[in-house]
């Protein structure tokens, strides 16, 4: 796969490869538990970042849903919501291209 960008070569690669992994994990907690589950996630290593919902929580580099809903249980913190989230390719071209927005131009 290529992703050409206004004429120019700016990747190529198998998907997976561009995708750089592109795995997430989204989940949602209720308002008062949002602090202490960011700092739980963040504490097993961990990348995490609050979306513009302010119960949104976007988690990369764990393995899988089940590890986030232990660690959060562990800690008294119970997801409204977890979902697994890959990349699609648009995600990737926007990422390698820099592009923002509509890119139907």
């Amino acid at each position: 796969m290529t992703i050409v960008d206004r004429g120019r070569i700016v990747a190529a690669g198998t998907p997976h490869s561009l995708a750089g992994g592109g795995e997430r994990i989204e989940l949602r907690v209720a308002l008062d538990e949002i602090a202490a589950a960011r700092r739980v996630l963040e504490a097993a290593g961990f990348r995490v970042t609050q979306q513009a919902d302010p119960v949104e929580l976007r988690v990369e580099g764990a393995p899988d849903g089940s590890t986030v809903g232990r660690l959060l249980a562990a800690a008294g913190c119970y997801p409204d919501e977890l979902i697994r989230r890959r990349d699609s390719l648009e995600d990737v071209f926007l990422r390698v291209t820099g592009a923002q927005g509509d890119t139907r131009s």
